[in-house]
């Protein structure tokens, strides 16, 4: 650790990186009688240990929390009415499926094996009509990896040298295992891959699926109805941009799902689309003021929905054709890791995993027209006391943009122990920051010292969809001045001291570090995690090059998109004065190869910039394991020590 920090940094992890269990997962039987939520932990010193706080938890809604035996699991689980719940556990190879019985008041019993399964399973639904489960199953060797990890799953290493392109040589397809036998028959056809479902009438399965495999084929995929048996499949709906939350009406089987430009598998946010009548008919709700992540119908016919809404979330329902209830959040509901979601049961009651920068994650009941009511918080060791400010300033072109600054306690103005403000850079970059615990490790750099700046771009998600494209074919340009253009403004404010500023951000975010490390004077230190150093060799060699394609407006060959890679890419652009850059990087990460950290290192010191280069082996797109973390921050916060108060 760098000398002189503040002494409130606990143990040798800083901040919050001593990871505790945290809920995710809500769920809620349709009859309400049941809830239920997984806690576990994103990063483990012992992966072999057992760790009684992480699991799944189950009770009555607001009475006693009871855990459920073993660890936790690999898929969202699914509590079905009548006191059922159904987990899976896999291990990359194979998956487990279990039945764990829970009593009226709560208590579980112990689970029985109900299947095994070549593969690991993504989801699971329930079909109550022919009492079944239906599981999405990504195949040994698939690439089942997006933003979450950026890493190819080679689940077989006797496969390797064989010449097989692991990428794209296996998909995810579907099976349903009848609860009362076992039995486990496949229920898509050969060939079609499937990113997500949901049990339609008839037992019929709507899928979110494309005809090929890899991660490059989910942005070209369609909504489709698979018949009960899997024997044929009928497209319903051919999207313009991306489709996720695939849900139905189970009273009058509409189907509906969010429709919006993504930048990653996981990221959809964007208006409702609603097909009726087996997609004979659309609706399109797009006046929400919510870009909707997720949803989900109750037993009133109305569709619920959560998504971002500027800085925080917005949640309510809609009833197709009829009326609309919404609210705001000022924090986070983060249900899924990486977009904000609910649990909802037939009546109308909602489960959510809440937070804000001072209320570690925990999960709460709540209705529309009632306050929420925690349920079981979050104990951690360390919170710290900080100022939080939203913030509105007008980049150079006249656009409006918002952002959440955080401060933490200033004891001293003398300017040995002022520290750099750091811009830190979202990732997408169609994610958004928000009022949220500890987003990205932020606790890490205000502990130290540093006033952090979370600046939310054009291309960011929460504030409509013109405004999420509004970076296409402008990558690094208006958008970048929508972050440095922050800084001006708070300390125009007098929110923060005169001082140096310093940069930092991973993938898309490390992209602009990247970028105006090599192009903005006022940039004084800048930290790239997994960023895109050249835009034309990473989209030749990653794992999503349709991304690149929109994000260029043109395909690799097109004369304009090669003229913005040479003119955008901090490669092509590195000079004698660039900022002093730290690279980090996994040497797995196929989301951005490793070769753009070293790309750029190269080019930085052939320019004899100041450039720093780790590379983390096995890790994927994000750095999890506890050693390579705690490496990670404090290389992050010695190198932002170079960026010193003018």
């Amino acid at each position: 650790m760098p000398g002189n920090l503040p002494g409130n940094l606990p143990g040798n992890l800083p901040g919050n990186l001593t990871a505790p269990a945290q809920p995710l997962w809500p769920v809620v039987s349709r009859d309400g009688a049941l809830a239920g939520f997984v806690r576990s932990r994103t990063r483990r010193v012992d992966p072999t240990s057992a760790d009684v706080a992480e699991g799944i938890f189950v009770g009555r809604p607001g009475g006693a929390i009871n855990r459920v035996p073993g660890p936790p699991p690999s898929a969202a689980p699914v509590l079905v009415d009548g006191g059922r719940l159904i987990v899976a556990h896999d291990d990359d190879a194979t998956t487990r499926i279990s039945v764990v019985d829970i009593a009226p008041d709560g208590t579980p019993g112990a689970a029985s094996l109900l299947a095994e399964l070549a593969g690991s399973a993504q989801q699971l639904v329930w079909d109550g009509a022919l009492e079944r489960v239906v599981v999405l199953v990504a195949d040994p060797h698939a690439e089942t990896a997006a933003l979450a990890s950026g890493r190819r799953h080679d689940r077989s290493p006797d496969n390797y040298g064989l010449g097989v392109d692991l990428a794209v040589s296996a998909g995810q397809h579907l099976v349903a295992i009848s609860l009362s036998s076992g039995e486990i028959a496949p229920v898509s056809p050969s060939g079609l891959c499937v990113w997500e479902v949901a049990v339609g009438r008839n037992s019929s399965l709507w899928c979110v699926c494309s005809t090929s495999a890899g991660e490059d084929a989910w942005y070209h995929a369609v909504v489709a109805e698979i018949d009960a048996d899997g024997t044929e499949v009928h497209v319903r709906y051919e999207p313009t941009w991306q489709v996720s939350g695939i849900t139905v009406d189970r009273s009058n089987g509409d189907v509906a799902f969010a429709e919006g430009w993504a930048s990653d598998r996981g990221l959809v946010a964007g208006a409702i689309v609603v097909l009726r009548g087996n997609g004979r008919s659309q609706l399109r709700i797009d006046d929400l003021e919510v870009d909707v992540t997720w949803l989900d119908f109750d037993g009133r016919g109305r569709l619920f929905f959560a998504g971002w809404q500027d800085l925080g979330c917005g949640w309510g329902y809609v009833v197709p054709g009829g009326d609309r209830a919404t609210r705001h959040e000022r924090a986070s509901l983060m249900g899924s890791p990486w977009h904000p979601a609910l649990a909802i049961s037939d009546d109308g009651l909602a489960i959510a995993c809440r937070s804000d920068e001072m209320t570690p994650t925990e999960v709460v009941l709540f209705e529309l027209d009632r306050p929420a009511t925690r349920w079981s918080p979050t104990e951690v060791d360390f919170v710290p006391e900080i100022s939080v400010t939203e913030g509105r300033w007008t980049s150079p072109d006249g656009t409006d943009v918002h952002g959440i600054l955080l401060r933490p306690p200033i004891a001293s103005t003398r300017p040995d122990d002022l520290r750099s403000l750091v811009l830190y850079v979202h990732g997408g970059p169609t994610i958004a920051w928000h009022h949220a615990y500890d987003v990205g490790h932020v606790h890490v750099l205000l502990s130290a010292g540093h006033p952090v700046l979370l600046a939310n771009p054009r291309g960011s998600a929460g504030r409509g969809q013109a405004f999420a494209r509004a970076n296409l074919g402008d990558p690094g340009g208006a958008e970048l001045d929508d972050v440095l253009s922050g800084a001006a403004w708070a300390r125009a404010e007098g929110l923060i001291a005169p001082g140096a500023t310093a940069i930092m951000g991973s993938s898309y975010g490390g992209y602009l570090s990247a970028l105006a490390a090599v192009t903005r004077p006022e940039i004084a230190a800048a930290v790239v995690g997994a960023g895109m150093s050249d835009l034309m060799s990473c989209r030749n060699t990653c794992n999503n090059p349709t991304f690149y394609d929109v994000l260029l407006r043109g395909p690799s060959h097109d004369p304009e998109a090669q003229r913005l890679c040479r003119e955008r890419s901090a490669a092509y652009l590195a000079r004698a004065g660039a900022a002093p850059v730290l690279l980090l990087h996994g040497s797995e990460d196929r989301c951005v190869p490793v070769g753009q950290a070293y790309e750029l290192y190269g080019a930085l010191r052939a320019a004899g910039a100041d450039v720093a280069i780790t590379v983390y082996e096995g890790e994927g797109h994000q750095i999890l394991e506890p050693r390579h973390l705690e490496d990670y921050w404090d290389r992050v916060l010695d190198h932002l020590s170079v960026a010193r108060p003018d």
